[in-house]
């Protein structure tokens, strides 16, 4: 397969193409290449996938958590097939239990100013998934592929912090504290009985104080 990186041109034979091989979705293929990885496009076309415009409009956007294409992708026909983004050495979220909450919501506070400075642009960020998180000691969201650059009503990044944090809250969060069944039954039961917890995770960030203190009062 001979594809164009970004300027550089690359030519990968089937059994090097093998041992890059990372995964593969209803999207493309996934490859490390180096400190890269390759999102291939399938042949079949998506209406909704990232195009060529908004893949190169995202990539001059620098985000630190949040990760955004790098270079953009072509084959041999310079025709746009997929693009790059930073490769994440993934430990499961499950062994990850030693995060305390202070480092979880200084973690949580990067992703927050990037979801922020996105936002601002004009970028609708809505695919959170366990798929899409990646942990190396640091928190990271891949797979821009749902990322759309729309009109913003003025309450583009209000909504993106509600869908963030109603994730954190039923996926992540039970995952960093290593609660047992017994810690997130309490845990859920409090959420929905807590109003006050409802309105400041919609409006606010986890560097809140009251959201720290929250999350110590129901995990300790």
């Amino acid at each position: 397969m001979k594809i164009r990186i970004g300027k550089k041109l690359f030519e990968f034979s089937e059994e090097e193409l093998d041992s890059m091989y990372i995964d593969e979705g209803m999207e493309g293929t996934i490859y490390r290449f180096n400190d890269d990885a390759l999102k291939i496009y399938c042949d079949f076309p998506r209406k909704d996938r990232l195009n060529e415009d908004e893949a190169y409009k995202l990539s001059k956007i620098k985000t630190d958590r949040i990760l955004l294409p790098k270079d953009l992708i072509y084959d041999e026909n310079n025709k746009f097939i997929g693009y790059s983004t930073k490769f994440i050495e993934n430990i499961d979220f499950k062994n990850a239990s030693y995060l305390s909450v202070y480092d979880f919501c200084n973690e949580m506070d990067l992703v927050y100013k990037d979801l922020k400075l996105l936002n601002d642009k004009g970028v609708d960020v809505e695919d959170y998934s366990l798929y899409n998180l990646l942990f190396d000691g640091s928190i990271y969201f891949i797979d821009p592929g749902s990322h759309r650059f729309v009109n913003d009503d003025g309450l583009l990044h209000r909504d993106n912090r509600y869908r963030l944090n109603e994730f954190l809250v039923w996926n992540l969060i039970p995952y960093m504290t290593d609660m047992s069944r017994a810690k997130r039954n309490k845990f859920r039961r409090e959420i929905d009985l807590s109003d006050e917890f409802v309105d400041f995770m919609r409006y606010e960030s986890l560097e809140d104080e009251s959201v720290k203190s929250f999350i110590k009062r129901i995990t300790r």
